[in-house]
């Protein structure tokens, strides 16, 4: 269910022992979202789902950085699948509209919208192109490690979803687009 792996000190050699750190592997993660899928919570879902995306919506170019931070630094926190995945994508999203602002008002994020489809494969599409878009438009190393960081769980997490916790999140991406957007 969960698998090992060792971190070293940050600054080099240094006295004490390596730390041993777990993540779920995808069978745990499997277990978690089927566990998630016999108590859905719908109605901590949708409330979930309304504040993530009025943020979104409120967001303006200027803010789209604090959004982006607030989010990610409360990620580790998130032990639910689903509610995971959806904050992992609005950071995503608004990683891609920062890298817009950044790039003449080219939309990456149209371009997502045209992307994506449902299922595994267009949720895991987000993950790509934001990645790929910052890797070509920031210099913000920390920023990037983060994003990486969380991108692996995220696509893990995918991978244990059922059919309905993927639907969920495709709609839910759908909607966040159009917020980031302003369309109706």
């Amino acid at each position: 269910m969960v698998r090992p792996s060792y971190a070293l000190a940050s600054r080099g050699g240094g006295p004490g022992r390596t730390q041993v750190l777990f993540a779920p592997t995808a069978q745990g993660i499997a277990v978690l979202a089927a566990e998630e899928d016999k108590n859905p919570a719908l109605e901590e879902w949708a409330s979930f789902k309304r504040r993530i995306l009025e943020r979104l919506q409120e967001a303006s170019q200027a803010n789209y950085g604090d959004l982006l931070r607030d989010i990610l630094r409360r990620l580790p926190e998130r032990r639910r699948p689903l509610l995971f995945c959806a904050e992992m994508m609005a950071a995503l999203l608004l990683n891609l509209a920062q890298v817009r602002v950044r790039m003449a008002n080219t939309s990456p994020i149209e371009a997502l919208a045209h992307l994506t489809t449902a299922g595994e494969a267009g949720l895991g599409a987000l993950a790509g192109l934001s990645l790929g878009s910052t890797l070509s438009a920031t210099s913000d190393r920390r920023l990037l490690e983060t994003l990486y960081a969380n991108v692996r769980r995220y696509q893990e997490t995918i991978h244990g979803l059922n059919e309905e916790s993927q639907r969920r999140l495709h709609e839910f991406l759908q909607e966040a687009i159009r917020a980031l957007t302003h369309r109706p």
